[in-house]
């Protein structure tokens, strides 16, 4: 896996995934939230270019700010998350 390059394949079926997978509570939240952080980095376009999955993404973040038990790392990382869905609004 680490030979493959990131820009061969568009990330929107694993961006889909994740977003059905972003519940608060869960036992795994934290890593769906890094693991579609790091698809954002490596795919920066991705939102932008599928208008569609912008709202999924909003809707998605908007739950899990309600989730108190998360921790700072991972709310970080939701905050850069959130910059990169008002940079695809652009």
């Amino acid at each position: 896996m680490n030979r493959i390059n990131p820009q061969s394949w568009s990330g929107v079926r694993l961006l889909e995934h994740l977003l059905e997978l972003l519940d608060p509570g869960a036992g795994d939240t934290e890593l769906n939230i890094h693991t579609l952080w790091a698809l954002l980095l490596a795919h920066p376009t991705l939102l932008s270019n599928h208008p569609h999955l912008k709202l999924r993404t909003t809707n998605a973040l908007d739950r899990l700010t309600e989730d108190h038990d998360l921790s700072p790392p991972a709310r970080r990382e939701l905050s850069d998350i959130a910059y990169a869905l008002r940079l695809a609004h652009r």
